[in-house]
């Protein structure tokens, strides 16, 4: 057997046996695993990075392709970004039935939060000052 598939069937049996010798108790989550909460959070928190990014570009270069002289579409991008990045982020939160360390995304969630409001505010702030 190769160190490939031994190592499979240690993880495997190790899997096994502890859900056999533990009925009804869920198995710890890892620090490095990838759960459905902490993916949903994640997305979320590139999300709001990424329309915080462009809120930035869109404030410091106001001609260049996303900057509001050439139209709405960087001030669009930049508050929808973040405005849905803040929504999905508030949904893991409110979800999630343990704290950081859990699985549920609990530090992506609030990553996406903090992250979204400052993307729509620099959003709104160049809506702003494109109007003015």
């Amino acid at each position: 057997m190769s160190v490939h598939n031994s190592l499979i069937a240690d993880g495997a049996a190790r899997v096994v046996g502890a859900t056999l010798s533990m009925p009804g108790v869920p198995l710890a989550v890892g620090a490095g695993e990838l759960t459905s909460g902490r993916l949903v959070a994640t997305s979320a928190a590139l999300l709001g990075v990424a329309a915080a990014a462009v809120g930035v570009l869109v404030l410091i270069r106001p001609n260049s392709r996303f900057g509001s002289a050439n139209g709405p579409a960087g001030v669009v991008a930049s508050v929808v970004g973040g405005v849905l990045s803040t929504v999905v982020g508030v949904w893991v939160l409110v979800t999630a039935t343990g704290g950081p360390g859990t699985g549920n995304g609990v530090v992506g969630g609030y990553i996406a939060i903090a992250a979204g409001l400052l993307a729509a505010a620099l959003g709104g702030y160049s809506a702003a000052r494109r109007t003015a």
